[in-house]
């Protein structure tokens, strides 16, 4: 049984669900986890443990919380449905909250009518004519 504070387990909760998704490399008992980050009881910002964090995502995978799929060394965990109500009752989040790769995204489609259009270019130049385009 591993000792894990539980700032830890709120940082990979949270890092989970705005990802909905945390890939792990097999060799996982040294070194810390780069992409998710704590604050300690010391106030200093620092990485979880490998044996940490594969610790929580085996106990979520065995509740059905995560899915994990296994490629190239690495380990793949996904977040279920069950999951994203687990952590976000874990972390009391609001029902409006959504994950990252869920939610709509805010950038505006490209406005085709504008490249089409037979007025002159920006540059000042004239658009070449289908005649002189062939002949080019």
């Amino acid at each position: 049984m591993v000792h894990i504070p539980k700032a830890v387990y709120k940082a990979v909760y949270a890092h989970l669900y705005e990802n909905a998704s945390l890939a792990l490399k097999e060799y996982w008992r040294v070194g810390n986890v780069p992409g998710i980050t704590y604050i300690d009881e010391n106030g200093k910002p620092c990485n979880p443990t490998y044996i940490h964090v594969n610790c929580i995502m085996q106990s979520l995978e065995s509740r059905g919380v995560v899915k994990d799929t296994f490629a190239w060394r690495h380990h793949y965990y996904l977040l279920t449905e069950k999951g994203e109500q687990f952590i976000r009752r874990e972390l009391d989040l609001a029902d409006d909250v959504l994950p990252t790769p869920f939610s709509k995204p805010s950038i505006k489609p490209p406005q085709y009518a504008q490249c089409f259009s037979s007025k002159a270019r920006p540059d000042g130049a004239s658009q070449p004519k289908p005649d002189e385009a062939t002949k080019a």
